[in-house]
């Protein structure tokens, strides 16, 4: 019997590791080597998102530990990036790449400067931010190219001017336009922002003000749903990708210590409460299950009014109540360099089929890697990426029709849940805790 769970644990790796390396060809495939710039999906023309960019920052690193690219390569793409982020045009001007310290959602692939009149974005900022950091802490080499890494990373997050990002209010903004300033909204109720917020908290030159983060926190939500009390937050990865970059068990603020458990618990209840949702269905649509859920926003075929099996049905061009369905895999045990932990993300990005938007397909990979304090050198059991997969609808293929749709047949060979625990000793007799994979999934 252990014989046969050790060959199927074997197959499952096998699997995952052949999308962990599909996945990561998204970067090596979609970047501007000029700039390091990474394009936002492969639809023709279309330009670089600055979070896509610092999620191939998080990623490099986890792909040097697998294989997946040299470190001279990586290094390379890495001081593209940030030399580009450091020198490009950072002014009021509305063709700039960025001001105060923060960047525009969307950048031109090869001039760098803002796209579509898009908003400079405080949440994307985090995202590019965090990848330049994990690259700071990743390339520890005393090499003049690895020493500049450092430099760059750590200068680019010192400018990001996040007191003036509150605009004279307790809570950060969505973001600005230079044609009419700040956007209306702040980011309040829990979300992906709890990064963007701990990296605010944490700058050493402009920090968020006092009570900044107790009123953003004063705009959770508490809820009870399929059996689980947890702070709710709608789309899937809206309670996973702060935690992809830090490891919040044991981290509790005064909201989470009234409430008796921490982030990484809300977040395994929130996984289930995802699933139940799927498997209860109570908008009927079609392939939403036990083994086919975690609903998050991607592209649609909207704004349109359709009828699907004789159900009316209202599509929005970019929903995550209706669309797209993310069923991540994770796996990794190990130990680095470096202080504190880190989980990094390597990518979440919707792909489209054949150039065009489709609603059903989005596909990625969620690069984790842990990070624990120890000696001068590198551990051998370093950290293995995690994977992700997920196509809902009729779709059958997604990003070229390399990645079929997720399979429920022999799901159960590994049906953990989502943020379940793993724990291997490392070389030190530290234990390092990561993510295990939630479901199998067939390639071809």
């Amino acid at each position: 019997m252990a014989s046969r769970l050790h060959a199927k644990s074997l197959v499952i790796e096998a699997e995952v590791e052949i999308l962990q390396f599909q996945s990561f060809r998204y970067f090596l495939n979609e970047v501007n080597r000029a700039n390091g710039l990474v394009r936002d999906k492969t639809a023709t023309d279309w330009p670089a998102s600055i979070a896509a960019t610092g999620f191939a920052l998080a990623a490099y690193p986890v792909a040097i530990e697998r294989g997946f690219i040299s470190r001279a390569a990586a290094v390379e793409l890495t001081l593209a990036t940030l030399r580009f982020f450091c020198n490009s045009p950072h002014g009021p001007e509305p063709d700039a790449t960025g001001y105060q310290g923060l960047y525009y959602h969307f950048l031109d692939m090869r001039t760098g400067r803002r796209a579509w009149q898009c908003e400079l974005s405080t949440v994307d900022s985090a995202f590019l931010l965090a990848g330049m950091l994990t690259a700071g802490r990743y390339f520890d080499s005393e090499s003049a190219p690895e020493h500049e890494i450092r430099t760059l990373a750590d200068a680019l997050y010192r400018r990001a001017n996040w007191h003036w990002a509150q605009n004279q209010g307790a809570t950060l903004t969505h973001g600005w336009k230079p044609e009419s300033g700040f956007l209306e909204y702040s980011w309040q109720g829990y979300d992906e922002a709890v990064l963007l917020y701990i990296l605010a908290l944490g700058s050493p030159t402009h920090p968020l003000s006092d009570g900044g983060y107790a009123a953003w926190s004063s705009t959770y939500r508490w809820q009870h749903c399929y059996g689980y009390d947890y702070l709710y937050a709608g789309s899937l990865f809206t309670h996973q990708l702060s935690h992809l970059w830090i490891d919040f068990r044991g981290i509790q603020d005064l909201f989470m210590r009234d409430k008796g458990i921490d982030y990484f618990e809300n977040s395994r209840r929130a996984t289930y409460v995802q699933q139940q949702y799927a498997i209860d269905n109570p908008l009927k649509f079609k392939g939403y299950g036990r083994c086919c859920w975690g609903i998050t926003a991607s592209d649609g075929p909207g704004p349109a009014t359709m009828a699907v099996d004789g159900v009316e049905r209202r599509r929005s061009r970019r929903a995550a109540h209706k669309i797209g369905l993310w069923a991540v895999i994770a796996i990794g045990v190990g130990g680095m360099v470096g202080g504190g932990i880190f989980a990094v993300l390597g990518l979440a990005v919707q792909l489209a089929h054949g150039g065009t938007p489709v609603a059903f397909a989005l596909a990625g990979v969620v690069a984790l890697l842990t990070f624990r304090k120890r000696s001068t050198s590198l551990a051998t059991d370093t950290a293995i990426v995690a994977a992700a997969l997920a196509a809902s609808g009729h779709s059958r293929r997604c990003h070229r029709g390399r990645i079929r749709r997720t399979a429920c047949k022999r799901a159960d060979i590994d049906a953990f849940a989502l943020a379940s625990i793993s724990r291997a000793t490392s070389q030190n007799d530290q234990s390092c805790v990561c993510w295990r994979t939630y479901k199998r999934v067939d390639t071809a």
